[in-house]
């Protein structure tokens, strides 16, 4: 039932309070920080949408997807997504970036805003993606498209169909990639998992042959490099020699995975030694 009484000013207002609040459970505080920055009255976002249009585009898509019928635990997923991506963009407001104007936001007779498209299929991912750690990540990359200029539609989308083919881990792994050679401890294997002269099988520890697939594939999907040499398979991986690249290197900063709890990247170390 909605709770939108009539005459009320802003109806997509309190649907947006709506998800905040159901997905409170997976922010925490995050999602009362972020309920003040949109919903606050004259002094939040709303009061000065126009000059914020990732807001705008926000809150009227709060209105759409509250309508759509939803579990209760996808409710929380997409409420939980749209609160990350309201606080990295307060964050960006607060430190005087502007939202990009090379008509992201625009839209006309022969087609919606990409800015809509993309929200839209950002909240489509959150409803499905069962690894919720993702959450927080596919809030990054919505509001960091909102402030990057030169990403257009075509490649937005791909980016955020690479996004949700990733697993957690796959995230965490470019993340670790990326930070190989400054994370205390974290020293990789030097050397490809091929077998040692003389032996027919390589011998490779159980706990790492899942972890090889996954690297695998992030270099199938072009997003890492081997280090100079082609990969054929998987003992051809060599961890100290990888490389995010492209896309990768794009997701990297746009769904800021370096800010991936730590714990989770050191727990793939001892695997990858």
């Amino acid at each position: 039932m909605d709770d939108t009484k009539p005459g009320t000013a802003d109806p997509e207002g309190t649907h947006y309070r709506r998800l905040m609040e159901a997905g409170a459970d997976i922010t925490g505080n995050l999602a009362g920080s972020a309920l003040g920055f949109l919903v606050a009255g004259p002094a939040g976002a709303l009061a000065g949408a126009a000059t914020s249009p990732i807001v705008k585009h926000l809150v009227a898509l709060a209105s759409d997807v509250i309508q759509r019928t939803m579990s209760t635990r996808e409710t929380k997923r997409i409420g939980a997504t749209l609160a990350f991506a309201a606080a990295k963009i307060q964050e960006k407001l607060d430190s005087g970036q502007k939202p990009r104007d090379d008509g992201f936001f625009a839209s006309d007779s022969h087609q919606r805003a990409a800015a809509d498209e993309i929200a839209e299929g950002v909240v489509i991912s959150a409803q499905r993606e069962h690894e919720e750690k993702k959450l927080k990540f596919y809030g990054n990359l919505l509001a960091n498209l909102a402030f990057v200029p030169g990403i257009d539609r075509g490649y937005s989308n791909f980016l955020l169909k690479s996004a949700e083919a990733l697993s957690y881990r796959q995230l965490c792994l470019l993340a670790l990639f990326t930070l190989k050679n400054s994370i205390q401890g974290g020293h990789l294997r030097q050397t490809s998992y091929r077998p040692a002269q003389g032996a027919q099988n390589a011998s490779i520890p159980l706990v790492t042959i899942p972890l090889l697939y996954e690297i695998f594939d992030l270099y199938s999907r072009g997003l890492i490099s081997g280090g100079g040499g082609a990969l054929l398979g998987l003992t051809d991986i060599n961890p100290s020699e990888l490389v995010v690249q492209g896309a990768g290197s794009v997701l990297v900063n746009l769904m800021e995975l370096l800010t991936i709890d730590l714990p989770d990247l050191n727990a793939l170390i001892p695997a990858l030694s």
